[in-house]
């Protein structure tokens, strides 16, 4: 046997399981769609906040995972010295001054993500 005659018969050989029936691939896996909306449920259980958990998965045209991210608060700030509550008069008492909520937008201000806006 020469070129892809051989090769044909070599990939014949392999997907035989030997009970005669060919291997397929599994038809029951996640779709892509599926699989980024669990990454960014999963990353949503990270979030501290006791009333809200937001995760958030970021794709790029090639359908790679360039980011994820959840709310809570700021990077170097502790969890435990700012407020979780949200009903106080002092803005500095909410929640809402610190903690980030809209990881759409801060993800694609950030620098290192720009190249997913459309020109």
């Amino acid at each position: 046997m020469l070129g892809s005659e051989a090769g044909e018969q070599n990939l014949q050989l392999r997907s035989d399981r030997g009970d005669g029936a060919a291997c397929k691939k599994r038809e029951d896996y996640l779709k892509r769609s599926e699989y980024f909306m669990a990454v960014a449920f999963l990353s949503a259980q990270r979030s501290k906040d006791p009333n809200s958990q937001v995760g958030a998965c970021i794709v790029n045209r090639e359908n790679k995972i360039v980011g994820i991210g959840y709310n809570g608060m700021p990077n170097r700030c502790s969890d435990d010295s700012l407020p979780w509550g949200s009903g106080a008069k002092n803005e500095l008492d909410n929640k809402y001054t610190y903690v980030g909520y809209r990881l759409d937008v801060t993800a694609i201000q950030m620098p290192s993500l720009n190249f997913l806006i459309p020109a």
